[in-house]
């Protein structure tokens, strides 16, 4: 992306763009001609960049009720943590990815440079984007959301598959081998997660602060005893559950309404980054 002659002129918003659409919809001929030098400055820049998109549509996603936090009172929140996260991610995911990257391909006999690693890491960086545009799919169908998901980071594999063996000069049979390998992974644990992600969503729909303002003790405990039995599929002592269900709600209603509840959630909120900033200091 950044030749010799420019290297010095700082960042090419442009150029960037260009490289983004090349390598998502060209990856062979786009890692072909990658350049690997230049150093971390443009990697950095790249992967905050696409961290930050990614954010964006996770914090408009979770807010429009298009995610699998749905539309309760849990999806602002998430969503900031989730644009925040993302940021922050992408910087530590860029070098992270990039040892992991070396590592493979140091193991299929292909370039061991480092920072020609973490530039073949933030240009892969871009199937982010298209997961974090897709991410809508979790508000309609948890399954639907899955196959899209599985579908486009398959696609980024085939993207990595390229990179190895056009730009880091990978053996083109290891690659492809490592590539079907990570796809079958893939695949079982995207699965395998859907089930903890629909006692989240269930979680988080039914249990807003209206609703639990409306709610009497049984029902809740009922509720949530139903909760744990389908997430566990083992049946629970109700009795048991109740006894330390009442002590929490004893707790909770201490609170009185919903207003007084969100204040008393903003104040532990305040709180808890007032004693972080206070330990950062001490540090």
């Amino acid at each position: 992306m950044e030749s010799s002659e420019n290297k010095n002129q700082g960042f090419d918003f442009g150029l960037f763009i260009e490289d983004s659409k090349k390598a998502l919809l060209s990856p062979k001929e786009y890692f072909t001609d990658m350049p690997t030098s230049g150093g971390f400055v443009e990697p950095v820049i790249k992967a905050v960049i696409y961290g930050t998109i990614v954010g964006v549509f996770a914090f408009i996603w979770s807010l429009s009720g298009m995610s699998f936090s749905g539309g309760s009172w849990l999806s602002g929140g998430i969503g900031i943590m989730a644009f925040v996260g993302a940021v922050i991610f992408a910087i530590i995911g860029l070098f992270i990815g990039g040892v992991i990257m070396l590592v493979i391909s140091a193991i299929l006999g292909g370039n061991t440079d480092y920072e020609a690693n973490v530039r073949v890491v933030a240009s892969l960086m871009v199937i982010n984007v298209v997961q974090g545009i897709l991410g809508f799919f979790d508000g309609i169908n948890l399954y639907l959301s899955a196959i899209v998901s599985i579908a486009v980071s398959c696609y980024g594999l085939w993207m990595m598959y390229h990179a190895l063996v056009q730009r880091l000069d990978a053996k083109e049979q290891g690659a492809k081998i490592l590539a079907l390998i990570l796809a079958v992974l893939l695949v079982i644990t995207t699965f395998s997660g859907i089930a903890a992600k629909k006692m989240i969503q269930s979680v988080s729909d039914r249990y807003n602060l209206e609703n639990l303002n409306n709610m009497d003790q049984g029902e809740i405990i009922d509720d949530i005893t139903d909760l744990i039995e389908d997430a566990s599929g083992e049946e629970i002592d109700a009795d048991d559950l109740k006894e330390v269900m009442e002590k929490v709600m004893e707790e909770v209603s201490k609170e009185g309404n919903t207003e007084e509840m969100e204040e008393a959630i903003k104040k532990a909120v305040e709180e808890a980054m007032e004693e972080a900033k206070k330990e950062q200091e001490e540090q």
